[in-house]
């Protein structure tokens, strides 16, 4: 019986692991669905930490905006913080070319326990880190303050 139980816990461990992506491929997995426009697929990746950031963040932005336009107070309502960052990337390409990325080429990974830095270099641009956390069994981008 205990050879059975533990063949069917290794099966299973087994079956997750190949369902999970290596920091890279979630890297441009992200870079894939922004360059789409799949909002929603990003801010899903996008790890729990920085959702938080990203939601006061756009908040007080479109606070800011309508303060600016005379319409205080009357900033449009959103269910969420998922659907702010959706609506806000559809309209505000400054902030969609945060995730928007031409070809970026992953030169070093370095894994850390949870924690990854994946060194990339766009076409034309300086090398860059990016950040990913191992979160909810797969690796999340982490957005630098």
């Amino acid at each position: 019986m205990k050879k059975y139980l533990f063949l069917l816990a290794l099966c299973f461990f087994f079956a997750g692991c190949t369902k999970m992506l290596s920091p890279s491929v979630a890297y441009s997995k992200i870079v894939e669905n922004a360059n789409k426009g799949n909002w929603e697929y990003v801010y899903d990746n996008i790890d729990r930490y920085s959702q938080g950031v990203v939601n006061t963040s756009l908040k007080i932005m479109s606070e800011m905006v309508s303060s600016f336009k005379g319409e205080k107070g009357k900033e449009k309502q959103y269910a969420s913080g998922k659907e702010r960052f959706i609506a806000m990337c559809k309209t505000q390409e400054m902030l969609a070319d945060n995730f928007k990325k031409d070809k970026p080429q992953i030169i070093k990974i370095d894994i850390r326990g949870q924690k990854a830095y994946l060194t990339i270099k766009e076409k034309d641009k300086e090398q860059d880190t990016v950040v990913m956390y191992f979160e909810d069994n797969r690796w999340k981008m982490h957005i630098e303050e």
